[in-house]
């Protein structure tokens, strides 16, 4: 679900929508004094359901069925991103907020960002809401060990900000992650030193 690629961000809001309809009756059965479900059927539910191995919570027919949600999903992108198809970008979709950690002001926060990801793919990164979904899970700090015999080799990003000193503008290393991008870790005393700026001492 790359941030670039149209196609996550109809496959997904389809699911969701096709989900919503597909079990509209349970979700009345099932869900709180809030209106939320306590039990969300999933991407295995609807597969069950369009194998034919479970029946659906409404009377309407598959065939139907998935012609009406498709229809509705093409509308609300319409609606939330224009009419122009080759531009409902999934990372126009799907984005994430960095919060500044002295609060969520917006004063101290860069811009929404896209993201690359979704709740079903390695770069794991659930969104939530009606739409655009904002990204509300994900790794902070991606990490990838290559565990060679003679050598070990680490890489990894967070999406944070060490010396960025402005807030308000995206740091490297969050323009890093949002990109997929890592950097090597020194893993050896060698590379450590050979990377090393300063030393300081702290004691008291």
């Amino acid at each position: 679900a790359d941030r670039h690629q149209v196609a996550p961000t109809i496959f997904r809001l389809w699911v969701r929508t096709l989900e919503q309809s597909m079990f509209k009756e349970d979700d009345k059965r099932y869900a709180d004094s809030q209106g939320r479900w306590k039990i969300k059927p999933g991407a295995g539910a609807i597969l069950r359901v369009l194998q034919g191995k479970l029946r659906p919570g409404t009377p309407t027919s598959i065939h139907v069925l998935l012609r009406q949600t498709f229809t509705k999903t093409l509308t609300r992108l319409t609606r939330a991103l224009g009419p122009k198809s080759k531009l409902w970008y999934w990372g126009s979709y799907h984005q994430v907020a960095f919060h500044h950690q002295l609060g969520r002001r917006i004063s101290f926060n860069p811009p929404k960002q896209g993201a690359m990801g979704d709740v079903n793919t390695v770069n794991v990164s659930r969104g939530d809401g009606k739409g655009p979904f904002d990204a509300t899970v994900g790794a902070s700090y991606r990490l990838i060990v290559e565990l060679n015999p003679q050598r070990i080799r680490s890489f990894g990003v967070l999406a944070g900000k060490n010396i960025d000193k402005e807030p308000k503008t995206l740091g490297q290393q969050q323009k890093m992650w949002l990109g997929g991008h890592y950097r090597l870790r020194p893993f050896y005393p060698d590379e450590v030193n050979y990377y090393q700026r300063k030393r300081f001492t702290i004691s008291w």
